[in-house]
């Protein structure tokens, strides 16, 4: 057992939660720098319940850790991914073992119906990460890819092949066209869980919201052939380290793939964030991405720069 105080996340943590991320990410050497306002965004989100969803570990007054909860219900099974840390001075005293603990018995409480997985992405280079998932049983499954490119003042032009053309937010409205584009390229994925239409909805009101950057294919008929989103919100750039965009979604449906769309969009996507001011680019990618993404961001000169390996254990 541990002698730090476990206990939920209420909305006056925020502050000194951003702090502890911040913190144990400057020491670990992430690369990343989290903001309030973007962890807010993502708390409220809906389906959402920090106030339930999240632990934080206190030690003297002081946040120590936090563990919090994301849960995914899909068709044939829920996932419940698990994120967390703890600050670099206090590990090794069972304060993640006590938090991942308190994680998987909510998770618990939060499984449907279906056979439910507990999930936690780690990156690879977390000093103690795996013996810790060891030690609770969890086995790794997947690997995932962070890659960035270092350069985009030489990037391509991006081609479309003919009767395809390129829209944006301020011109392309229907959430809901969108969303069914995602569900249906997506379907295969490993873990894939149907994304709904509030759940764009709700992005779409925010105020940092770049309708530019939300990036849609049409055919000739206008259906929605492929999509992709950019982030170069202040907020988004900080966390990546103050010269970098994030290419947050990219996906073509599988009818329209072999015919370059995939590469257009990305290109374009990369232009987005060249024209914000950034100089590199960056995404996150499957090692085992049914589509072979990963060879197509290496084609335009993306390289990865860490990777993250997921840990999982059935719910019980």
């Amino acid at each position: 057992m541990t002698d730090a105080r476990i206990r939920t996340y209420q909305p006056e943590d925020l502050d000194a939660l951003v702090a502890l991320i911040n913190a144990a990410d400057a020491v670990d050497q992430a690369g990343f720098t989290t903001t309030a306002r973007r962890l807010q965004a993502h708390l409220n989100r809906p389906g959402r319940d920090p106030a339930r969803d999240m632990f934080l570990a206190e030690l003297g007054g002081q946040l120590v850790g936090y563990a919090r909860l994301d849960p995914r219900h899909g068709e044939r099974e829920d996932v419940v991914r698990c994120e967390g840390v703890v600050l670099p001075a206090y590990r090794r005293r069972g304060i993640g073992a006590e938090l991942l603990r308190r994680a998987y018995q909510r998770a618990g409480e939060l499984r449907g119906t279906h056979p439910a997985h507990f999930d936690i992405h780690a990156r690879q280079n977390m000093p103690g990460i795996n013996e810790l998932c060891a030690s609770f049983g969890m086995q790794p499954m997947r690997y995932f890819f962070w890659m960035v490119h270092p350069d985009l003042s030489t990037i391509a032009e991006p081609t479309f092949p003919p009767g395809f053309r390129l829209v944006d937010g301020t011109a392309f409205h229907d959430l809901a066209a969108r969303t069914a584009a995602f569900n249906e390229a997506f379907a295969r994925h490993w873990e894939f869980t149907a994304a709904r239409v509030e759940d764009a909805e709700y992005m779409a009101r925010q105020p940092t919201y770049q309708p530019a950057n939300s990036l849609t294919v049409l055919d000739e008929v206008g259906a929605v052939a492929g999509f992709c989103t950019v982030d170069t919100t202040p907020d988004a750039v900080l966390n990546l380290g103050g010269d970098t965009g994030q290419v947050s979604i990219l996906g073509v449906r599988p009818a329209y793939r072999g015919r370059g769309l995939g590469q257009a969009l990305l290109l374009s996507a990369m232009h987005n964030i060249r024209f914000a001011g950034p100089s590199r680019a960056a995404l996150g990618v499957d090692g085992d991405n049914v589509t072979g993404a990963k060879h197509l961001y290496e084609s335009v000169g993306f390289r990865e720069a860490n990777r993250s390996i997921v840990y999982r254990r059935e719910v019980e």
